[in-house]
């Protein structure tokens, strides 16, 4: 694994197709959720257009970022909706299973329609 959280899913500072680490971290709070002290040069957030024409924010290194083509989308929405169910099972343990069954209703079902590699944050040099 390329990460001190044993994770292959999209995570806090982690890169959600490669799974590297792209921040430093200091502890966790109180619901397990990793606290990133700063992103590292390699951090590349990417706008993401969703096919109901939404938009998010991956979390990827620099060099997914740069070699990403639509064949990567299925595999880079798998990897963010493991990791939603990650943070329901063990972050959002209060919510109620109603909460979480709409929250997976409503969220799951979508898909990456198109990704802007001009629109995006990078780490600090």
């Amino acid at each position: 694994m390329k990460n001190q959280f044993d994770v292959n899913h999209a995570f806090p500072g982690i890169c959600s197709l490669c799974y590297t680490e792209v921040a430093e971290f200091n502890g966790s709070n109180q619901n397990g959720k990793p606290i990133i002290t700063r992103f590292l040069p390699n951090y590349f957030g990417m706008i993401m257009t969703l096919d109901d024409g939404t938009q998010m924010t991956i979390t990827l290194c620099n060099t997914c970022a740069k070699t990403l083509t639509k064949k990567d989308y299925k595999k880079l929405m798998k990897s963010e909706v493991d990791g939603w169910e990650f943070e329901l099972q063990h972050c959002l343990k209060h919510w109620t299973k109603e909460q979480k069954k709409e929250y997976r209703d409503t969220y799951y079902k979508k898909s990456i329609k198109d990704h802007n590699t001009e629109t995006h944050h990078r780490g600090s040099e």
